[in-house]
Order: C-alpha cells, then structure tokens, then sequence
C-alpha cells in the first residue's frame, strides 16, 4: 500500500493532534518559594523602614500606598481555596506599582516575585481596573462653573497666567505593535504608541483624560476626537461666560486653557460663546 503525500499528512496531523503535552510540574518549584524568597516578602519591610526608599521604589509614599490599599482592598482580595492560598491585596498593589514605576516587562517580575507571568497579568489589569473604579469618583473634581472660577484664579495667583481653565497636552504612551495594525500606531518619534490626552489644574491635579487614540494621530485629531471635545461642543462643561478681566482691563475677557491644544480649545469655546450670545 503507497501513501500520497495527503495521506502522510493526514496522519501527521492526527499523531500530533493525540499528543498530548506533559506537565512537569502541577506548580513549579520555585514559584513554590514566593513567601521565603519572593521580593515582596524580602524587601517590601525593608522599605517600609525608610520613607524616601519606599518613594523611590514605588514612586508613590506609603502614607499614599496605605490609602489607595483601603480604597481598593475589597476589590482586588480574592476567597482563598483549600488547594492555593491568595495572594494578599497589599502585595498585588506593590506588584502592580512597581511595573508603572519601571516599565519593566512581566517576566522580570515573575522571576523577582516568584509569580507566574499570567498571574501577573491578571493582577495588573484587576488592580487598574479597581483603581479606575473607586478612585475616578474622588480624585476628578465635578465641573461646575465655581469650579472653573476657582482654577482661573489659581492658574492667575501661581502662574500669572490670567483667565486660565488648565493645562492641556497630549503624551505618546510606548506600546508593541498590535498585530495586523499597519502603521495605526506608528507616531512621529518613529515608535509605536497609543495617546493619552489630559487636563490638568494649577496645582498638576488631573481634571480630565482620554486614552486610546492611535500614535499616528496628530494633536488636533486627539482632541476632536475626544470626550472632552465632544462635552464641551454640547456645552456640558458648564464654563462661565467672559468674566471681567484679572489685568484691570476695562473688557470682559473669555477663559483659556493653556498647552499645544489650547488654539483649537479657545476657537472652539468662542464659537460656542457666540452662539450662546446670538440666542
């Protein structure tokens, strides 16, 4: 009997499809000495000894580390199971810090934590998203025309800056390539990046962001393209009208807002400002 090469083919793939992979180990050895010799249970004392190590190795002070584990403990705490003991919440927050504060990859801090590296990933994303949850309520401020008032007359006493809502800019966040995205993500610094676009008041305090928008994209794309934009063109920002201005000048002066985008920001609020003094 003569196979043809369909046949013969045909039969590799069955072989290999009844093959099945062999696990060495149910856990592997050394993620089994995380609690004896895992960076969290060697060091994290240590730093909790000195205030500035601590700053520098999570850039954040354990005052703050204590109040954002109050906040989302509850969230990122899972049962423990007969089989595996969970990993405890203070322990996923320090994790997750310290791949924001370093950029490194997920596998360097499997092997210093002694986690695994799927594991990792689902704790920085369960720690983002309870972060985003409980936090995004208190640390972005209501938009209300005494609000904005209040900033401008910040942004007057600290900058000398009058008539001022925020600072806004645009920041290329580095990323890999996604797959079969072109040049989608490919930006003017010749490396691929998503956009985050942010708002700040006088104090560096964080009045609104959009991330997502592609690398490619240029400033006044990101910025009609966003939520800030789209709530600002349907007047939901709650702006004040022209007030009198802070220089003594005998003219009511319109609010700004400053940084590369704050041109198409002040057309944008001069044509809503007209329609609403046409009407």
């Amino acid at each position: 009997m003569v196979l043809c090469t369909e046949d013969v083919l045909l039969l590799a793939l069955l072989i290999k499809k009844r093959r099945k992979r062999v696990r060495r180990f149910r856990r592997h050895p050394m993620l089994m000495t995380r609690h004896s010799k895992g960076l969290y249970y060697t060091l994290f004392d240590d730093l909790c000894a000195s205030g500035s190590k601590f700053f520098n190795y999570f850039r954040m002070s354990k005052p703050s580390f204590d109040e954002l584990l109050g906040h989302i403990k509850d969230d990122i705490t899972v049962p423990e199971t007969p089989l595996n003991k969970s990993i405890p919440a203070e322990e996923k927050l320090a994790l997750t810090l310290r791949y924001f504060a370093t950029g490194t990859s997920m596998t360097d801090l499997h092997f210093q934590y002694r986690i695994s590296q799927p594991t990792i990933s689902v704790i920085v994303r369960q720690v983002c998203k309870a972060i985003w949850n409980r936090m995004r309520q208190i640390c972005f401020p209501t938009l209300t025309e005494e609000y904005w008032l209040k900033t401008a007359a910040e942004f007057y006493e600290k900058t000398n800056f009058p008539h001022c809502l925020g600072a806004i800019d645009g920041k290329h966040i580095r990323v890999v390539k996604p797959e079969k995205s072109g040049s989608l993500y490919f930006n003017y610094k010749n490396y691929f990046s998503l956009i985050l676009l942010a708002m700040c008041d006088a104090s560096y305090k964080f009045i609104f962001i959009d991330v997502g928008a592609y690398g490619k994209s240029s400033d006044s794309t990101v910025f009609k393209e966003s939520v800030f934009f789209k709530t600002l063109t349907g007047n939901k920002m709650n702006i004040p009208p022209p007030q009198q201005s802070f220089t003594g000048l005998p003219e009511t002066m319109p609010l700004c807002s400053s940084g590369t985008k704050h041109l198409a920001f002040q057309r944008t609020y001069s044509d809503l400002m007209q329609e609403k003094c046409s009407t």
